[in-house]
């Protein structure tokens, strides 16, 4: 079972931001493209099957719908 984590835009972005580790998505146009791509990978990992999660709550309760669906099948 594979699962496809998405989050809102403006979530991802400010995540993005956010980051003190590394510069990388810092410039806009990087930004873009990153979102872009994102955007692209779950939509065909949708096609093929996954199983599309929101992942904008605490790890905790993203794993506990993960183990839902794992428990269910």
């Amino acid at each position: 079972m594979i699962f496809a984590l998405t989050v809102a835009l403006e979530t991802q972005r400010r995540r993005i931001l956010s980051r003190t580790e590394h510069d990388y998505g810092q410039l806009p146009a990087l930004q873009e493209q990153i979102l872009k791509e994102q955007r692209l990978l779950v939509t065909k990992a949708v096609q093929l099957g996954a199983i599309e999660l929101d992942a904008t709550p605490e790890p905790a309760e993203i794993v506990a719908v993960i183990l839902k669906h794992l428990d269910a099948h």
